[in-house]
């Protein structure tokens, strides 16, 4: 029998913040009451809702604009993104924090912030944020605690517990016009696409993939795709595995089939996967490869797909598997009527980066990630704890 009480759902984040939010002896808290006045209340309900999209910038103060906006938010989140008021010492909203669950296929949840804004905003109160998020994370089980930027601020560097920054890595992203491109030049017109007007739900999604590979899916292509099933987690295993071998990392990947179960096909499954399969000399097909991708929603932009992982093994490489699966995902970001579409690479694979290029990808100039890992001592645990 599943063991249900290690599956997140979103009521169960929900109930961590808060009880993050209500440990008062936190110094994250402790230093924002106490320096600048400020406290942090979790959005759950329409109104505080209102009120940071009206402190984002995507509302007015029109009545008619508030219920709109709120309407196009509420059918166009999905369903790990979660948000926070930052309320000034007169009680009045002044700023807001949000964050989505991301996955990882290699070490699984990954708690990412998308939004720090605030009135008076500074480095102090950007890192007890992060700090408050940092117990969060820890509270949900993430494998990390990442959030981007351009600047770097001077405590990244200053803090006897800095974060890790891989300037390696580059972020890329299609938007709505690549992707319309993209899926032109490889299959032609094939612009059926929904709107915001379902929620974002499983059973969507689901329907929205069938659709995209019920119409790519032809004898003419050397393979085939199909979304990954419970029945496939042993699969997703000897594919990750073979992933973490390829990039000469063998010993990284922390998850297992068991993981890939729990978290990949619930009401809401944290993440979704593409199994890529070929044909053998019998002509029956098998596995081959994988596309490990998430859905996540940014405040002010939108939906989005984020492509974890693409992996073909290296026997059956150069027969077009990889394009056809980014082709696919371009498709499937059509169809969920998605904003962006995102993956990250090495700035050094310049064979890679060359594909993205002719593809139509932008690479987003100067943006870093950077992040605290829990399996590493000394990291996400201590940051979160750290007295400031």
């Amino acid at each position: 029998m599943e063991d249900t009480t290690s599956i997140l759902t979103a009521s169960k984040v929900e109930c961590i913040v808060d009880t993050v939010l209500s440990e008062s002896k936190l110094s994250s808290l402790e230093g924002l009451a106490k320096e600048y006045g400020l406290s942090l209340k979790q959005a759950t309900a329409d109104d505080a809702w209102t009120r940071i999209l009206k402190c984002s910038g995507q509302s007015s103060d029109s009545e008619e604009d508030e219920i709109s906006s709120l309407h196009l938010f509420q059918t166009g989140r999905t369903p790990w993104f979660f948000g926070m008021e930052i309320i000034n010492k007169e009680g009045k909203t002044c700023g807001f924090v949000t964050f989505y669950i991301a996955y990882s296929s290699w070490n699984g949840k990954i708690l990412h912030l998308d939004q720090i804004q605030c009135n008076n905003m500074n480095e102090q109160i950007e890192r007890a944020i992060l700090q408050l998020l940092g117990n969060m994370a820890v509270g949900i089980d993430c494998a990390r605690l990442t959030w981007t930027h351009k600047e770097t601020p001077k405590w990244h560097q200053q803090d006897s517990n800095p974060p890790e920054m891989h300037e390696e890595v580059l972020t890329l992203s299609m938007d709505r016009e690549s992707m319309s491109n993209y899926v032109r030049e490889s299959f032609g017109d094939t612009s059926t696409k929904t709107t915001h007007t379902l929620p974002f739900t499983a059973t969507f999604v689901h329907n929205s993939i069938g659709s995209v590979l019920k119409r790519i899916n032809s004898d003419q292509y050397k393979f085939q795709l199909r979304l990954a099933t419970k029945l496939d987690v042993e699969v997703m295993c000897s594919l990750v595995h073979g992933l973490a071998v390829y990039v000469k990392e063998a010993d990284a990947v922390r998850l297992g089939a068991s993981d890939y179960e729990r978290d990949g096909f619930l009401n809401n499954p944290l993440f979704y996967s593409l199994i890529v399969d070929t044909k053998n000399e019998k002509g029956d097909y098998f596995p081959c490869g994988f596309a490990f991708f998430f859905f996540g929603y940014q405040l002010g932009k939108g939906r989005f797909l984020h492509l974890e992982d693409l992996f073909i093994e290296s026997e059956h490489r150069q027969g077009g598997g990889g394009s056809l699966a980014m082709a696919t995902l371009a498709q499937i970001g059509q169809v969920l009527d998605l904003d962006n579409f995102y993956w990250q690479a090495l700035d050094w694979n310049t064979g890679a980066l060359s594909f993205y290029n002719k593809i139509g990808a932008n690479i987003i100039d100067g943006l870093k990630t950077s992040r605290y890992v829990a399996h590493r001592p000394g990291s996400l645990k201590q940051f979160a704890e750290t007295t400031l």
